[in-house]
C-alpha cells in the first residue's frame, strides 16, 4: 500500500487518515515475514515522505501564519521529522536480516507514535481552532502536494527497492524549499 486514493473532506480527516496508514504500516513489521520487510520499509518510506512533505508544504506553513503562537511547536514537530529522516537513512544502510534492523523498527515505531501523537493531540486542535480546517482549499493543496510528491527519492537503487541517504535527504529537502 503506498498510497491511498484521495477522499472528500477536511484536511483533518486526511490527516488523521494519513496517520491510520502510517501506523497500519508499523504494524505490518509485527505481521509480516522478516525477508518481506524491505518491501514494507519501501512502502511505508514512500508513504511517510509524501505525508511529511505535504505537512511542510501546506500545513506547518498555514497554522505559522494564522496561529504565530503556534510557530514552537510546529518546528518542534518539523525537528521530530527530521529525527526520523535520519533514522530512516540508519535503517537504509542495514540490511532487515541485521538483528538491529529489527531495534531501529521499535525505535522508529516509537519515535512515529510519539510524533503522530502530538499531532492529533496538539497540531490538529489547532487546525480546529483556525474556524477554516474545513475549507476544501487547504485539503485540496495538502492532497495534492501529497499525491505529487515523489514517491522515491532521487537516485533509489531501484533493483534493492533501496533508498539512498542523498536521494532521501535532498528530497525532504527540496520539499522545504518549494515552500
Amino acid at each position: 500500500m503506498t498510497d491511498v486514493p484521495p477522499e472528500p473532506g477536511s484536511i483533518i480527516e486526511l490527516l488523521e487518515r494519513d496517520h491510520l496508514v502510517v501506523r497500519g504500516m508499523l504494524g505490518s513489521f509485527d505481521t509480516t515475514a522478516t525477508h518481506e520487510w524491505g518491501e514494507v520499509f519501501r512502502q511505508l518510506v514512500e508513504y511517510l515522505v509524501r505525508h511529511e512533505i505535504a505537512e511542510e508544504e501546506v500545513v506547518f506553513p498555514a497554522l505559522r501564519e494564522a496561529l504565530p503562537d503556534a510557530a514552537a511547536t510546529v518546528d518542534e514537530c518539523e525537528a521530530e521529522q527530521h529525527e526520523s529522516e535520519r533514522l530512516l537513512i540508519e535503517m537504509e544502510r542495514t540490511s532487515v536480516t541485521d538483528p538491529s534492523f529489527r531495534e531501529m523498527v521499535g525505535r522508529l515505531r516509537d519515535a512515529l507514535d510519539a510524533h503522530l501523537a502530538r499531532e492529533d493531540l496538539v497540531l490538529v486542535p489547532m487546525l480546529r481552532s483556525l474556524g477554516s480546517y474545513e475549507d476544501a482549499g487547504i485539503a485540496s493543496r495538502y492532497e495534492v502536494a501529497r499525491t505529487t510528491a515523489p514517491a522515491r527519492p532521487e537516485g533509489a537503487v531501484v533493483p534493492e527497492r533501496r533508498l539512498t541517504r542523498t536521494g532521501l535527504v535532498d528530497r525532504l529537502r527540496a520539499a522545504g524549499r518549494r515552500r
